[in-house]
Parts: structure tokens; sequence; C-alpha cells
């Protein structure tokens, strides 16, 4: 086995496709890169790099207001955690269990008895 190493000290990774070309990216990348870029040279070298998708509406906005563009990218390289805040937990469903019975107490009294008729019907 011949030991490879890039320049940043990393293993390689060996990746292999299925009879359809295809391949799982599982043990490389980041896993917020969902989408990539990717360049095949002549000599067949693939190059991916992490991309994201912009509407065409916003792209014109960025380029409108270079301003607002320089403030994503600042986002994007130094989120502020301060402006993140977690969703609100939700309340619990209201069912029968917690909210109590909604039945008018005469419908729960021929209700009950019913089924107390239907226990006596039963032969032992």
């Amino acid at each position: 086995m011949v030991d490879i190493m890039w320049e940043d000290g990393r293993p390689p990774v060996l990746v292999e496709l299925d009879d359809r070309r295809r391949t799982a990216l599982g043990r490389v990348g980041h896993k917020e890169h969902t989408r990539y870029l990717v360049e095949e040279r002549s000599d067949g070298t693939l190059i991916w790099r992490p991309a994201v998708v912009v509407p065409e509406h916003e792209l014109r906005f960025m380029q409108a207001h270079p301003e607002a563009y320089a403030e994503v990218r600042r986002q994007q390289a130094a989120p502020d955690p301060a402006r993140r805040q977690p969703r609100p937990a939700r309340e619990p469903r209201k069912t029968r269990e917690t909210e109590g019975t909604r039945e008018a107490p005469e419908i729960r009294e021929a209700r009950g008895a019913r089924d107390r008729a239907k226990a006596e019907a039963v032969p032992a």
C-alpha cells in the first residue's frame, strides 16, 4: 500500500462509481455542503467546489445593492449567534383526556346506562 497524503495532511478517500456512474460522498466534504459545481479537466481530474444557488431576483438585488451583498458575505463568514433564536416549543395537543370530556352530563349518563345494560346482557 502506498502512503499518500494531501497537502493538508489528510489521507485521500477512494470513491467508487456504480454501474450507473453514481457514488456516495458520505466520507468526504462538509455536511453543510449539499451542492457542488464540478469542473472536469482534460486529464480526467474532477474539481468539486461547494456551491449555493441564488434565485435570479436575489442576484439582481445584490448586484444593484452592493452594500447588501457585502452584509450577506459578512454574515456568511461570521454569523452572529445572538440573531439565531430557537423555535418556540409547541404546546401539546388538546385531547379529551387532557381537556376533560366535552359531552353534556345527560349524554354521559345515557352512554353510561347503555354500557351498563350491555354488560348485564352478556351471559356469564
